[in-house]
């Protein structure tokens, strides 16, 4: 990590002078991040798995409906 220096003002970020890349060398925040975005994207798959539940059961009653 020697090679890395720190930004002003932001203890958590770390820049390499050869790229020009910032790097979180925060690992909690990091981690964080990562289970935030693993949650939202379950959320995600859940409400579309919802959405084609729905969509079904709606086909299902018009068919009813019209053999009823």
């Amino acid at each position: 990590m020697n090679r890395y220096f720190p930004v002003d003002g932001h203890p958590d970020l770390m820049k390499d002078p050869v790229t020009g890349m910032i790097v979180n060398i925060n690992k909690d925040k990091i981690n964080s991040i990562k289970e935030v975005r693993k949650r939202k994207a379950q959320e995600r798959e859940e409400i579309e798995q919802m959405k084609s539940d729905i969509s079904a059961i709606k086909t299902m009653l018009e068919k009813l409906l019209e053999n009823g």
